[in-house]
């Protein structure tokens, strides 16, 4: 058995852990948490952070079809809204190609136009995928924990977490951008150091330095072996995403974000970050 607050490894039977000092509920009680609540076997402390895939492939096994439906929502909402807004962004350079074609040349302004809306297309489209990103984390976290979310939480990026969301994501941006023009590799280290900053703002943190801060001791707490822990969540996603053409993810994403959602909560338990 194991505790359900730090992930140490106990005799069948404890009452007590001796690690963390928690008091381990009697068979059938209660596990630490809310009331009412359950939270999935953690992972165990000689396993972390690796030993999350495992438990999370496990967790995927038993509920596949709503992490999949879950999965396929949230890839589908972000690519119809993708393409409404680059279709409206590039109203302005349409305009400019028929206006070439008239007069050979569309003027500075309305190219100047047309290049300003594609930007802001791109940067609007970026946006409004990250509640959707914050969202899925919503909706992992509580499977996690062992309750029963809802398939509109998958929303609760708009709904709850807009604003965080979006003022996190610029900051982390502009941060890797600042540290890919520095020789590429500070750009890497930032994006793997400030990875679980979605976790941090899906459960409920409203300032965007207290996510990062979180993160980042949270990848601080086991340096190496979290970021090879994070390379290999993403090389899973190129491994299966790319010669599915993309269908894999619908696996793939569920499965890392699992993965990374119970390393998450297993170190918010035990008090290892912000």
């Amino acid at each position: 058995m194991f505790c359900p607050k730090c992930g140490n490894n106990l005799p069948d039977g404890s009452t007590l852990c001796e690690t963390c000092g928690a008091v381990i509920p009697a068979a059938g009680g209660d596990p630490i948490g809310a009331p009412g609540e359950t939270y999935a076997p953690p992972v165990a402390a000689s396993n972390y952070p690796m030993g999350s895939l495992s438990d999370a492939w496990q967790l995927l096994s038993k509920d596949f079809g709503s992490f999949i439906l879950a999965a396929l929502i949230v890839v589908v909402s972000q690519i119809v809204i993708s393409m409404i807004i680059n279709m409206i962004s590039a109203i302005p350079l349409a305009v400019m190609i028929a206006s070439t074609a008239r007069d050979s040349s569309p003027g500075a302004l309305l190219s100047i136009v047309a290049g300003a809306a594609r930007l802001a297309g791109a940067f609007i489209g970026k946006v409004v995928c990250v509640p959707f990103a914050i969202g899925f984390a919503y909706y992992i976290l509580k499977k996690v924990r062992g309750q029963n979310p809802e398939f509109n939480d998958l929303f609760s990026g708009f709904t709850k977490f807009l604003v965080p969301s979006i003022i996190t994501d610029i900051v982390v941006n502009i941060l890797i951008f600042i540290g890919t023009i520095l020789c590429i590799l500070p750009g890497v280290v930032i994006a793997l150091a400030t990875a679980f900053w979605y976790f941090f703002i899906a459960d409920g943190e409203t300032q965007f330095m207290n996510a990062l801060k979180g993160s980042y001791e949270l990848v601080l707490s086991n340096t190496w072996m979290n970021l090879v822990f994070m390379l290999v969540l993403g090389l899973i996603n190129v491994i299966v995403g790319v010669p599915t053409c993309g269908l894999g993810l619908l696996v793939s994403l569920p499965f890392t974000t699992i993965a990374a959602a119970l390393v998450y909560d297993r170190m918010k338990r035990i008090g290892m970050t912000a």
